[in-house]
């Protein structure tokens, strides 16, 4: 049996560049398998956390205005006849990870520190904005590892499962050192 390699290229997604960088790759490169980041099961119940889902479901409209990379994987992988696996959670179990009962509390500690007894309409709205962001910010950090560690289950479970000699992993450029720590992978982005 044949050793499986691991190639690995981070993007900046939705970029022109990334998209240039994916493109080149598969004329130099023959690959049996890609998996990619990407949440591909957007579905999600606003109950839980009203605001991130509008502003991740948000973030997934702007991306495909640009031209999602996902949907430029999806035309060159069916091109070469190359599977696509997705390696990320889906939008439901990221939310139901990130929520806890006392998540909604957090917006009300950070109103009250920042509020200085401010009657403008303006400063209220800037603070307003001001504990989202922080508060999705949180909601990144949070996430990011949960996801990390399904990328590498989901990574070595590809590799173990001996179908694939050469598998592509497609990333953002945040999970590229997690993936390079765990695994021996070919960087692919010194190429470009």
């Amino acid at each position: 049996m044949k050793k499986t390699t691991l190639y690995l290229v981070g993007t900046f997604h939705s970029s022109k560049k990334s998209k240039d960088v994916l493109k080149n790759i598969f004329t130099r490169h023959i690959f049996d398998a890609i998996l990619t980041e990407g949440i591909d099961d957007k579905s999600c119940s606003f109950r839980k956390e009203p605001i991130i889902v509008c502003i991740i479901l948000t973030w997934f409209w702007f991306l495909n205005r640009l031209g999602s990379e996902f949907t430029l994987i999806n035309t060159i992988a069916n091109r070469h006849n190359i599977p696509v696996i997705n390696m990320d959670k889906s939008l439901n179990e990221i939310i139901d990870y990130f929520h806890k009962p006392y998540n909604n509390t957090i917006y009300l500690v950070f109103l009250l520190l920042f509020f200085k007894g401010s009657q403008n309409l303006i400063d209220l709205i800037l603070l307003f904005i001001l504990v989202i962001v922080i508060y999705l910010c949180y909601f990144l950090l949070r996430v990011q590892k949960f996801r990390d560690e399904f990328f590498h289950e989901k990574i070595k479970e590809t590799k173990n499962g001996g179908l694939y000699n050469n598998i592509l992993i497609i990333c953002g450029k945040d999970h590229i050192e997690p993936i390079k720590r765990k695994f021996d992978v070919i960087d692919l982005n010194n190429e470009f």
